[in-house]
């Protein structure tokens, strides 16, 4: 739980992760600058991976641009490491009791600060997620992902990607008690091997209504490739697991198995009818999934809104199908390909900083 006592309002520390982010990463900046809350209640802080765009040209002109503001900015370059390493370094420099995480391809909402600062004002959150909406509304497969992967709910029954890196709060305490990011994790699975160190020590309260705006992948194969490298990291989170015991997750296990095989269950069962069995169980399965569990149930409401009861039902189908086939044989793989790495520390890797500039020259 928390340690804070005391009631003074809280200084945020927004981290920028940023790595060849010429793209956004001006919008990401500019919406942080004109937020809707106090500027002697935050800083900002951006941590450039050692990009080899025109990402350390943006941020340098964004923050000589704020010379005459109140609001701290700084940019700090590293040598290039990878993700955990550079929300790692972004704590070293920070001044805040909060962090907030956001990362240089998102755009926040102008109420983002103020939506954090609800769940943290009272000493009650020790973390806390925001909600993540799609920026590139324009493209379909974009859109798709948004409703039937990227879903969100903040409790109180269901909690479904609640705290995802490019949008999340953290006190810095807690940070100092579990020592901060895996390094391992260079590129994503970074927040998700922190939950695993926090979630039962400390208090979580959403805050749904700290908004930022973020892509997603506008073509199948990028969608596809992204999904297999978060399955594949598996490996890696594992290891901060306890293995689950019991016939309860041996059973789900084994439902999985059932729902990845139902297609070829009923092809070959034209020709034998004895894998009719296998095709019930296998058709029992995936109703569990669409109107049993609570969390998928609930995102199928949405996938027929959007696409219609018939299709909807379908579609839907075709991705569980196909999500839990890459995460079986990616979580395979993953557990194959970590298995003799040893999780890094946080603070194990020294990260060489090679510029740091501010903008606190004509700040009073």
């Amino acid at each position: 739980m928390t340690n804070q006592t005391d009631n003074h309002p809280p200084f945020f520390s927004v981290i920028v992760c940023a790595y060849n982010e010429e793209k956004l990463l001006r919008s990401c900046l500019e919406s942080l600058i004109n937020q809707n809350f106090p500027k002697s209640q935050y800083e900002i802080i951006v941590v450039d991976d050692e990009s080899t765009d025109k990402t350390e040209e943006i941020a340098t002109d964004c923050l000589t641009g704020q010379q005459d503001s109140s609001i701290p900015i700084q940019y700090i370059k590293i040598r290039h490491g990878g993700l955990a390493i550079a929300r790692n370094t972004g704590i070293s420099y920070s001044r805040g009791d909060i962090l907030v995480y956001i990362d240089g391809d998102a755009i926040a909402h102008p109420d983002w600060l103020s939506g954090y600062n609800e769940p943290f004002k009272n000493g009650n959150a020790d973390y806390s997620g925001g909600k993540i909406e799609l920026l590139n509304n324009d493209s379909s497969i974009a859109r798709l992902a948004q409703i039937i992967r990227h879903k969100q709910y903040f409790g109180p029954d269901i909690y479904l990607n609640h705290f995802i890196g490019c949008n999340m709060a953290i006190r810095k305490n807690v940070f100092l008690t579990v020592g901060g990011f895996i390094e391992n994790f260079s590129s994503r699975g970074d927040e998700v091997s922190l939950q695993y160190k926090i979630k039962d020590k400390f208090i979580y309260q959403p805050a749904p209504e700290a908004v930022v705006y973020h892509e997603r992948p506008d073509n199948l194969w990028d969608w596809i490739i992204t999904e297999w490298k978060s399955a594949t990291l598996w490996g890696l989170t594992r290891k901060l697991l306890t293995p689950e015991r019991g016939w309860r997750p041996f059973a789900r296990k084994l439902e999985t198995v059932f729902l990845i095989i139902l297609p070829f269950a009923l092809i070959f069962s034209i020709a034998n009818p004895v894998l009719t069995v296998i095709v019930l169980i296998s058709l029992f399965a995936l109703y569990r999934y669409l109107f049993v569990y609570p969390a998928t149930r609930i995102i199928l409401d949405d996938v027929t809104q959007s696409f219609g009861k018939p299709g909807g039902v379908l579609l839907y189908s075709l991705y569980l199908i196909l999500k839990h086939t890459n995460v079986l044989f990616g979580n395979w793989l993953g557990a194959w390909k970590y298995r003799n790495t040893p999780l890094v520390p946080p603070g194990t890797t020294t990260s060489e900083v090679l510029s740091v500039k501010t903008s606190y020259q004509k700040i009073a």
